[in-house]
């Protein structure tokens, strides 16, 4: 007979397989329910930023292209914005002296339109200073598909492992955890329960016991994050929820459509340039990484981003991509005011080696650059000093 487990052993190791199986259920639909509760805390914050929209366009905007509406009854009778038009109904409207059936229905297709045009023109923008509940609630459903998917992915694997030997085992072992139960149980089904426990405490034991007991936990985790704890993981990085949100609802963050603007043909030839980040110590936002693959396919480029959009993360990715590609050789030329911030963004987000060639070494510093490669960090003052011999190729 195998080795008799006390009550309390027994039930612990039960118990953590009833948690394991419990999480593996879970697991299951993780996916697509995490993600239909991100898409509908979107539509929430979508729906509160147009009625805020809405809320701030006058009535008189119905009139805007001469349609002869009388915006002027509409405000004497209380209606004073769009969102106050849009939300009344054609009998409301019609009930206006002034007013008739047919002109109610032309005002309330004017009203429609310009709704969904204004629908289609909203971009959200999420903040921790602005932490309103809306927003909350998307940086919540974010955080947990984030922080739940590879544990669910975990779990959805090891659920393949023995599940009917498993199973088998944990009706076997049931007797185990009553006592009065167990009291009453016949000998041979005791020694079917002890050895099925000895079976369920060597898988605990074992690699599959560490990951799913480790998976189970993270997705619990995950599943009861706070709003808070939301909140601080997407204030220590938040380009994760941004692109989550992107892959989800593309442009729903960014004004433009998908190809920024650019002509169909030149578009898709960017989309299919190939970039090879490794060695990029941060992740790159979707319009970010479709700047580097511009750098790369154009060659000869102005970035023109706005500030704080991460220009600087861009020009490093793109140095990093030709560096495996096999060039050795880079040059950035700033103000004297940003040289030493380009010297610590460089290494904060990337493996390529810095030469500072500046000051009164910078002879010696540039020469070194020459032997051994990396970035090269000067000024505009310092270029005439930038020597370079003939035939010499950056990059």
């Amino acid at each position: 007979m195998a080795r008799s487990f006390s009550m309390a052993e027994a039930k612990h190791i039960l118990d953590r397989h009833r948690l394991i199986r419990q999480r593996m259920d879970e697991a299951r639909t993780f996916e697509a329910s995490r993600t239909q509760e991100l898409r509908a805390a979107l539509k929430g914050m979508t729906d509160h930023r147009l009625r805020l929209l809405l809320r701030a366009i006058p009535v008189e905007e119905l009139n805007q292209e001469g349609s002869g509406i009388r915006t002027r009854l509409l405000r004497d009778n209380g209606l004073c914005t769009l969102e106050d038009v849009h939300n009344a109904s054609a009998a409301r409207l019609e009930a206006i002296v002034g007013i008739s059936a047919e002109n109610a229905l032309s005002i309330k297709r004017t009203a429609d339109e310009m709704v969904k045009k204004a629908r289609g023109a909203v971009r959200l923008q999420i903040s921790a200073d602005e932490r309103d509940s809306v927003s909350t609630r998307v940086v919540k459903a974010a955080a947990t598909l984030r922080t739940g998917r590879p544990h669910a992915q975990t779990c959805l694997e090891l659920a393949d492992f023995e599940p009917d030997r498993i199973l088998a085992a944990l009706n076997d072992a049931a007797p185990r955890r009553n006592p009065l139960v167990w009291a009453f149980t016949p000998r041979r089904k005791k020694e079917q329960a002890e050895a099925a426990l000895a079976y369920l405490s060597d898988l605990l034991n074992r690699d599959f016991g560490h990951k799913a007991l480790a998976a189970a936990d993270g997705l619990e985790q995950a599943c009861t994050l706070t709003a808070h704890q939301a909140w601080e993981l997407f204030i220590r990085d938040p380009i994760p929820f941004f692109n989550l949100i992107e892959e989800m609802e593309p442009g729903l963050l960014n004004a433009g459509d998908g190809d920024y603007g650019l002509p169909g043909e030149l578009a898709r030839e960017i989309e299919k340039q190939p970039l090879h980040l490794e060695g990029l110590t941060c992740t790159l936002r979707r319009y970010q990484e479709w700047g580097v693959k511009y750098i790369l396919h154009q060659e000869q480029v102005l970035l023109g981003d706005e500030m704080g959009l991460g220009k600087t993360v861009q020009s490093i990715a793109a140095m990093v991509s030709l560096r495996n590609e096999g060039a050795t050789h880079f040059a950035v030329v700033c103000p004297a005011s940003v040289l030493a911030n380009w010297c610590r963004e460089i290494p904060r987000h990337s493996d390529l080696p810095v030469v500072q060639v500046y000051g009164p070494q910078r002879t010696a510093a540039l020469q070194y650059w020459k032997e051994a490669g990396g970035v090269a960090v000067t000024t505009y003052e310092s270029t005439p000093h930038f020597v370079l011999e003939e035939g010499f190729r950056m990059a």
